[in-house]
């Protein structure tokens, strides 16, 4: 029954994002994600390192976010073969998304993961460095956003 509900839920999850495959791709995606954690590979991802738990649930999150922001089913196909490699790795535009947004694949990569052990600062001080962080990231966001040429609002499409 439990199994059955997660798919009710995430089907509709799907359909609520837009009337396109590939959101009710992307629903059922994540629903078989969670019976495949839930009731397949429990025991051994309680046995993994938290590390790669964390990696292995921030590709599965990048697949998702490539079915979910895809044109088509053909569009999201074709880019999940290109990120496994099927059409090579490096092409001229992905080189230059690559290199231009080095800086914020280093940061973003560096500050999701407990790199600098803040639990052996003090709370008050710990508190002040992430704020910090955070906002500094708020605002190199925006400046990426503002400086990009053509960046439409995801749900215009619908």
């Amino acid at each position: 029954r439990n199994i059955f509900n997660l798919f009710v839920v995430w089907a509709l999850t799907g359909l609520w994002h837009g009337a396109s495959w590939n959101f009710v791709l992307w629903g059922i995606y994540y629903f078989v994600l969670l019976v495949l954690e839930k009731y397949v590979f429990q025991n051994l991802i309680a046995k993994m390192p938290k590390f790669l738990r964390h990696l292995l649930t921030l590709v599965l999150i990048l697949f998702g976010w490539v079915i979910f922001s895809s044109e088509s089913l053909a569009d999201a196909g074709s880019l999940i073969s290109c990120m496994l490699g099927a059409n090579s790795f490096c092409d001229d535009m992905s080189s230059y998304l690559f290199w231009s947004n080095l800086f914020m694949i280093i940061v973003m990569s560096v500050f999701s993961t407990p790199v600098f052990g803040l639990k052996q600062i003090k709370v008050r001080r710990a508190d002040l460095i992430k704020f910090v962080i955070t906002t500094v990231l708020l605002v190199v966001s925006f400046i990426c956003l503002i400086a990009d040429t053509y960046n439409p609002f995801l749900y215009f499409r619908f």
